[in-house]
């Protein structure tokens, strides 16, 4: 198939060059768009595959896109709206606005996560909008508003493919808190839903039970009675494994009560207050109670709403890191850290929400490379390594789009120590031959001598190199 590809990308096999534009930046995708049918034919998808509009302007254009290139719609896979009061319509437009809306969301049919932060002054129009749509294949629906008995009779019809649902909470940014009740609500039967996002009271309405894996919530009692409600509903799940309390700051005895209510946990967060570091024997011996009822606990990560000087701290000092030890037989060596200086608490993987890894203890370092090293790795398709190595210099487009160095590059592609150094020493070469022409002329010959080799260079010339490995992908 000729997808009228610029010189420089003829050789690519498409699944690799369709990687590369996933990891680029949008502004790269809509260039490529540009440049030829065939890279337009690959980025197209991608580009629409994740929307994310964060202004009214954004919005409205986008809308206004899909309304007049129905076909587009049919990429899109993930749909998040969120702006502010500030930015969003007029009174005049609110109506206009969500007319546009629902014209765009009948032409997804494809639709796997619609997210929605609406502003308050056009909260009842993407309500009734969105209401009024059916998406066959949609599993996450996250609204970041108060919700309602219309939004429920949505969910409802789309109770069979829901994986993920999210009340008044937004994960992609900071949570605001709606007081508002669904006390008279019936229940709703959603048998797939695996995920909850919300406030811990309304669990009770999505009758999940036997499916129910992960919840990340926020409390907006008062009173510890309450809390214990909630708990004592979350216990009736079957098979709650990962609990995450996002707010409010919690204390020794919220830590009791889920203890007591939600056994069956193997991964906790939770914002504890600064009260059990203080020099109090009770409360170590109160925590260690706690996590003992944990019998299938393999994480526990806490985070520190304290700000407390180092001398002052319970426990035993490790040069400018505290640490905790997690009780349990299953999880005897996992430890929590935090730093005095930024009194935050951080998953002992190495890799936080943030990616900080330089607040990451230099043990835990190791741990942090070896898991972003593995996660690219299985981004990767095995047959594509042996392609990407062929395509050496032109892989610097892959080490570029990946993010990492040259060497963590040739890690990954499994270099061997003799041609690392081998490479090497054609770096070496290369630079003092650059150093010594003085002349540009004489750089781009050397550069282009490097990229044309001829036939007879040993299988060295990129340029055959690249295409022997397309056709081999091809071949398999």
């Amino acid at each position: 198939m000729n997808f009228n590809l610029p010189p420089s990308f003829i050789s690519l096999p498409v699944e690799l060059l369709t990687e590369i534009i996933r990891f680029s930046n949008p502004e790269t995708q809509a260039s490529l768009c540009r440049v030829s049918k065939g890279l337009n034919f690959l980025s197209i998808p991608i580009l629409y595959n994740d929307i994310f509009l964060q202004s009214f302007s954004a919005a409205y254009k986008c809308l206004l896109t899909f309304s007049t290139c129905p076909a587009l719609g049919a990429a899109v896979r993930l749909l998040h709206i969120a702006y502010n009061t500030e930015q969003s319509s007029t009174e005049g437009g609110v109506c206009k606005h969500a007319e546009l809306l629902q014209n765009a969301l009948t032409l997804m049919p494809n639709l796997l996560c619609l997210a929605v932060n609406p502003p308050q002054t056009e909260r009842d129009a993407y309500e009734n909008a969105i209401s009024k749509c059916l998406f066959p294949k949609l599993d996450t629906f996250i609204w970041s508003a108060p919700f309602s008995l219309q939004l429920l009779q949505f969910l409802t019809r789309h109770r069979d493919q829901l994986i993920t649902v999210a009340f008044n909470f937004e994960p992609l940014e900071p949570i605001t808190i709606y007081r508002y009740s669904l006390s008279d609500a019936e229940p709703i039967i959603l048998p797939g839903l695996v995920k909850f996002y919300g406030e811990l009271h309304h669990v009770r309405l999505l009758g999940a039970e036997d499916t129910l894996k992960s919840v990340t919530g926020q409390w907006t009692g008062q009173e510890s009675s309450d809390f214990e409600n909630c708990m004592i509903s979350l216990g009736q799940t079957k098979r709650l494994v990962e609990l995450d309390l996002m707010w409010p700051v919690l204390d020794i005895i919220h830590l009791e009560i889920i203890s007591r209510h939600v056994k069956t946990l193997q991964d906790l967060t939770i914002t504890l207050s600064s009260v059990y570091v203080r020099e109090h024997e009770s409360n170590d011996i109160r925590i260690k109670t706690a996590l003992s009822r944990f019998p299938d606990l393999l994480k526990l990560s806490i985070r520190n709403a304290g700000h407390h000087e180092p001398g002052k701290a319970k426990f035993s000092l490790d040069e400018d890191y505290r640490t905790v030890k997690v009780w349990g037989d299953r999880c005897p060596s996992l430890a929590i850290c935090i730093t005095p200086r930024h009194t935050r608490w951080i998953r002992c993987e190495g890799h936080d929400a943030d990616n900080t890894i330089e607040w990451v203890p230099t043990p835990l370092v190791g741990e942090a490379r070896k898991w972003y090293k593995n996660a690219i790795l299985n981004d990767i398709k095995p047959g594509w390594k042996k392609a990407i190595r062929q395509m050496w210099p032109p892989g610097v487009m892959v080490r570029d789009a990946l993010k990492i160095g040259d060497s963590e590059l040739m890690d990954l592609l499994e270099y061997s120590e003799d041609e690392k150094d081998g490479m090497e020493e054609q770096e070496i070469q290369e630079e003092q031959e650059e150093e010594g022409g003085g002349e540009g002329d004489q750089v781009d010959l050397a550069v282009a001598q490097s990229l044309q080799s001829d036939p007879s260079d040993n299988g060295q010339g990129n340029d055959n190199v690249v295409q022997d490995a397309a056709s081999e992908t091809g071949a398999e």
